[in-house]
């Protein structure tokens, strides 16, 4: 997937294909180009979980409660380069951190910049 440099709004999804409906926490791990770590929770407001059945133009078929979504807010997309997403799904009880699939993204100048 390839998006422009400053874009606000697209929304990310990032598939587990295992129920996490019993979920403590979601968590979505951005790394920048520069090598920059930015983290952002359910907790936070800024992931969800997927709770309906979407098909996804690059992920295909997902069922619901086994992908996340997070919709870049402004300054995520700030650098020129490849992105990478990861979404770690917390359980307290019993403790678990499981990771899901890591997206990779590139982030190409756009004409204003």
């Amino acid at each position: 997937m390839a998006v422009k440099q400053g874009e606000v709004g697209r929304v990310i999804r990032l598939a587990a294909y295992y129920d996490m409906s019993n979920n403590t926490e979601l968590k979505v791990i951005i790394r920048k180009p520069d090598g920059a770590k930015v983290e952002k929770t359910k907790t936070g407001g800024a992931v969800t979980l997927g709770v309906s059945n979407v098909t996804d133009t690059d992920l295909g078929a997902l069922l619901a409660n086994q992908y996340a979504e997070y919709v870049v807010e402004s300054g995520i997309f700030d650098i020129v380069g490849r992105y990478m997403f990861e979404l770690v799904y917390i359980d307290s009880s019993p403790s678990e951190n499981l990771y899901g699939e890591t997206v990779y993204i590139d982030v190409v100048r756009n004409l204003e910049s």
